[in-house]
């Protein structure tokens, strides 16, 4: 369920840091959804279940698209060179 998503997440910000962990859309490779959610659509929920474990706003965005963006600006800015 949603709960196992939220200690998925701050176990992998707990080996990691926050710089590590973002949101994904693909659900490749996973053979049943947590019950709560059914797509993307359901982001939100995962949002407001990390914050309500308690983390902070900043790693919030982080997790959300931050993380991500600084992935794909560093894999174009390597095949620019």
């Amino acid at each position: 369920d949603l709960n196992d998503v939220v200690r998925h997440a701050n176990h992998i910000l707990d080996l990691g840091g926050e710089d590590v962990l973002g949101m994904g859309s693909d659900f490749d490779g996973i053979t049943a959804m947590p019950k709560e959610l059914s797509g993307v659509q359901d982001f939100p929920l995962v949002l407001q279940a990390l914050a309500d474990s308690g983390i902070d706003p900043v790693t919030l965005e982080k997790i959300a698209y931050k993380n991500l963006v600084r992935y794909l600006q560093a894999q174009i800015g390597q095949t620019d060179s």
